[in-house]
This record gives structure tokens, C-alpha cells and sequence, in this order.
């Protein structure tokens, strides 16, 4: 299937470079990219993230109504899970050691080349539609983590016990809202707020194909383009655990890119 698409990617491509008329047109363009991750009921707790969007495109107008364009585009996507961790640590005869919540966030970078059909309907009003490969450069998962804990020092007086007797407790939650932990029932707590993230690129496939829709409208060359990239490809190449995310899981990437740019002739 891949194969398919990825050759009918680059026959479109080739077909329009040889149709090339004299009306060429370049448009630089920035934006926002308002991305999720979506692959059925069971991972609605993956919730919509922002990221940054810029490039450029080219197009050939064949005639008033339709023109054909091609373009490179850095695109971030990704999501933020809001699947929370709270994890709780006792020790035999000490009041709790560690609580502490985990938020996570997925960061995928992109490099994007869109092969697109525009037709030109009325006064600058475009509707757009064609194939976009996408090839993923990296992808990390943030995280954030706050709670308390006593400090091991204030423990001295317990080393005659047996440290190995202790009991923890990790909850998962899967799109909720918790409040977050108190200092309440720990002996001289001290506040835990630290963020860090790791890179995920071994988890996620390579490659990546996606059906961009939308609408562009240009005023004295200035142009406002809206586009949804329905995704086709699955985005997840092993399993997850912090993430929740098996490997025969279908995730796909889903996206809404709003961008502005200025249009010029060649």
C-alpha cells in the first residue's frame, strides 16, 4: 500500500513538472500546526497540541481554475496524552517517602512535501486536495513531574528496620484531571518539580502518508491557507508503556495547519 501511494506521489510529481506552463507562482508560509493522535474510543485521552509550521510551496497554473503545487514544509505534531502517573512510596514504621504525579507530552518533527490540486473557484477562494509524505527526523516524549518527598537524612533513625519492607503503589489515569499531591502526610517534605524528555524515534515509523484538505483565500497577495491532513499511515512502529500505546495499535496522526504567506510570481 505504501509502495502504491508513494509511486503515485511521484507520478503526479514528475506529470506536473512536465505540464509546466509559464504561470509559475511561490508562496513562503508559516503557521501553526493543531495535531492529535487518534485510533479509536479507547485512546481518547490523547489531547491536542500546537506546533510550529513553516516552508514553502510552488505552483504551476495550468489554466484560471486549476493549478498544481508542490512544497517542503518543517512541521511539528505529536499530542499530550494527559495520562497522569501518581505514584506512592512507604516504608515500614515512616510516614510516605514519595508522591509525586507525571504528565506527559509526545513531540514529533517532520519534514513535509505535499503534491497539491488547487482549484481556484472566485476572487481569490481556493479549494485544495492531494497527497502528502511526510518523513519524521525526531520524536520525544516530554514530561513533567511535582510532588514531595522526605529527605533520605531525615530517615536516619529507621536504618535499624528493614528498608525492604516497603510497599508502592502506581496508579495510571487516563484523561483526568487530578488535583496534585499534597505534602500533608510526609514528614518534612520537600517539593519535587523537575522536567526532562527522552527521545522516542526508535517507536515511531519513518515514513508517513497523509490526504491534505482545505481552503486557502489571497488578498493582494497575502494568503490564508486552512488545511486538514487526514493521516494514512500508522505512527507507532513497537509498543509504548508510558505512553499506553501497543504495537498493533492503528494511531494515525491527525492535523489542522493554519498558516499565512505571501504569494509572488516567477
Amino acid at each position: 500500500m505504501k509502495k502504491i501511494i508513494l509511486l503515485t506521489f511521484v507520478s503526479l510529481l514528475t506529470w506536473s513538472i512536465a505540464e509546466a506552463q509559464r504561470k509559475w507562482y511561490v508562496t513562503p508560509q508559516i503557521g501553526i500546526n493543531l495535531s492529535d493522535l487518534q485510533g479509536g474510543d479507547q485512546y481518547a485521552h490523547f489531547r491536542t497540541t500546537a506546533g510550529f509550521v513553516g516552508g514553502v510551496e510552488v505552483e504551476n497554473r495550468l489554466n484560471h481554475l486549476l493549478g498544481i503545487s508542490f512544497g517542503g514544509f518543517y512541521s511539528e505534531k505529536g499530542c499530550n496524552p494527559n495520562i497522569i502517573w501518581t505514584f506512592e512510596e512507604r516504608w515500614v514504621g515512616v510516614r510516605s517517602l514519595e508522591q509525586h504525579s507525571h504528565y506527559t507530552k509526545v513531540k514529533l518533527r517532520y519534514l513535509s512535501f505535499p503534491l497539491i490540486f488547487n482549484f481556484h473557484l472566485w476572487k481569490g477562494l481556493t479549494l485544495k486536495g492531494g497527497i502528502q509524505y511526510s518523513l519524521n527526523f525526531s520524536a520525544r516524549n516530554k514530561y513533567h513531574v511535582e510532588g514531595y518527598a522526605s529527605k533520605y537524612e531525615d530517615l536516619s533513625e529507621f536504618h535499624i528496620i528493614d528498608l525492604t519492607d516497603y510497599e508502592t503503589n502506581l496508579r495510571y489515569y487516563k484523561g483526568m484531571k487530578l488535583e496534585p499531591p499534597s505534602s500533608d502526610n510526609i514528614a518534612n517534605a520537600q517539593k519535587i518539580d523537575y522536567r526532562n524528555s527522552y527521545g522516542i524515534k526508535s517507536d515511531i515509523h519513518a515514513a508517513d502518508f497523509a490526504i491534505p484538505l482545505g481552503a486557502s483565500y489571497e488578498y493582494k497577495n497575502i494568503v490564508l491557507d486552512v488545511r486538514y491532513q487526514i493521516g494514512l499511515s500508522k505512527v507507532f512502529r513497537q509498543s509504548n508503556n508510558s505512553l499506553m500505546v501497543k504495537k498493533e495499535d492503528n494511531i494515525k496522526n491527525a492535523c489542522t495547519s493554519i498558516t499565512i504567506g505571501y504569494k509572488f510570481g516567477l
